[in-house]
């Protein structure tokens, strides 16, 4: 049996397959080697090289493997010809190994694609780290979200609850932002689960969450007229747990989550 009958003649012809097949025979060494390829030229035969089994499986046809790939481009497009160098293979193998599974969702792809592209950016290619990648695999599209609100701001008020009586301390989980000025739009579903979303990110080493230095000229009593509040003031009273308490404090990302900011998220322009 043929490659070319396992994979039909339909839309994915014997040409298209050829092409594919000749993709893997194409020694390592010249996908790999800096000094006799252009960094664009190397990008796209590893790019080649990398989704060379999705294209096997007809995945490549997909409409949203020709966007990452353009996404990537016009990225790339923006770096001045004379800060362009050739990505490192620990970074952009690893990057876009791991893109293929993320291929569905717009902002996990763009962070990828982002990646990328700031590998292949002097000015950026110091601050990529090669954990950067694991890192995407990690985030939910609300923890890309969340992370993109510091193209805004580079703090946000944020506090916790608790109930106090005759001194014992009950905590109550939730974590109440306030992102009013925001550019960027929360459903009700994901503002509930922004606090998920927080304890990944300061997980993960991109956030810190700072209750001692606060410096913002912010009134916090505004948190008390959040739903959030009032349903834990109900639970506070209902249970006898005592008067509830705001403990102050604001989040920002950390040096780490500053690089991956820079290196993964599409900035204004």
């Amino acid at each position: 049996m043929k490659i070319e009958d396992v994979f039909g003649a339909g839309k994915v012809g014997a040409e298209a397959v050829k092409q594919v097949v000749e993709v893997v025979k194409e020694p390592v060494s010249n996908l790999v080697n800096p000094v006799t390829e252009t960094a664009g030229q190397r990008l796209s035969e590893i790019v080649n090289l990398v989704f060379t089994p999705i294209e096997l499986a007809k995945i490549y046809k997909d409409h949203k493997l020709d966007i990452f790939k353009d996404s990537l481009n016009a990225k790339i497009d923006l770096i001045p010809e004379d800060k362009r160098v050739s990505p490192p293979l620990n970074i952009v193998g690893p990057a876009l190994e791991a893109a293929k599974f993320y291929i569905e969702d717009e902002s996990l792809r763009e962070m990828f694609a982002e990646l990328i592209a700031s590998a292949m950016n002097s000015d950026k290619a110091g601050l990529a780290h090669p954990s950067f990648e694991a890192i995407i695999r990690q985030l939910s599209p609300l923890d890309a979200k969340f992370i993109s609100m510091f193209k805004y701001q580079s703090t946000y008020p944020t506090c916790d609850l608790q109930a106090t009586k005759e001194g014992t301390v009950t905590p109550f989980i939730n974590t109440l932002f306030d992102f009013k000025e925001r550019q960027i739009e929360f459903s009700n579903d994901e503002y509930l689960n922004l606090t998920s979303s927080l304890d990944n990110l300061m997980r993960l080493g991109m956030i810190f969450k700072n209750m001692e230095i606060l410096t913002l000229d912010y009134d916090y009593e505004i948190f008390k007229n959040s739903s959030v509040y009032e349903e834990c003031v109900q639970v506070a009273n209902n249970n006898d747990l005592g008067m509830l308490k705001i403990l102050k404090s604001r989040i920002e990302l950390t040096s780490f989550g500053w690089n991956f900011f820079k290196c993964c998220i599409a900035q204004e322009n």
